[in-house]
């Protein structure tokens, strides 16, 4: 039988059915997230959920800085789940919600996460067609580039602009 546990980066046994803010490690995040590619890999190049968040965290409004850091921060133990399947996949939107507010609990942020995270997490959706998908034609109808430098850092890279943007913010 399978457990319901996976073993994070840092060794935490992370449980599926009873997390708590106990197994919650930014450390497993940073490196979790620079190894999560975004767009499930469809890129044309290497481009990670860290470099996507703190991208985020750039954008937002100061004092909503924490949670667009945060805010993907779940997938570092769900996965990126592209957005149509998971509107497909109600209870996987369940469990993404209760990760999110066991990570918000435990980094002392609000939840749900302000609309300004949501969206310049959407709005931030063109540059990266533009840069890692090589067009654009509004297909998803998030409006248009913003014109943003977006450089698809190595997943090393990645991990040291997350923790250095998580220790400027925290």
């Amino acid at each position: 039988m399978i457990p319901d546990w996976i073993l994070t980066y840092t060794g935490i046994k992370l449980s599926y059915t009873s997390l708590t803010e106990d197994m919650i490690n930014i450390e497993d995040i940073a490196q979790a997230l620079s190894m999560t590619v975004r767009f499930n890999g469809h890129c044309n190049r290497y481009y990670s959920v860290a470099e996507h968040s703190v991208l985020v965290s750039h954008l937002v409004d100061p004092e909503h800085a924490k949670e667009g850091l945060m805010h993907d921060a779940s997938e570092a133990y769900l996965g990126d789940v592209t957005k149509p399947l998971k509107q497909l996949l109600p209870d996987y939107q369940v469990i993404e919600e209760q990760f999110e507010k066991i990570i918000a609990q435990k980094f002392k942020l609000r939840y749900p996460w302000n609309a300004d995270v949501k969206k310049w997490d959407n709005k931030i959706l063109a540059d990266e067609a533009v840069e890692f998908h090589d067009s654009y034609n509004n297909d998803w109808g998030i409006g248009s580039p913003i014109g943003l430098d977006i450089v698809g850092y190595s997943p090393e890279f990645a991990k040291v602009q997350f923790m250095k943007r998580y220790k400027e913010l925290f």
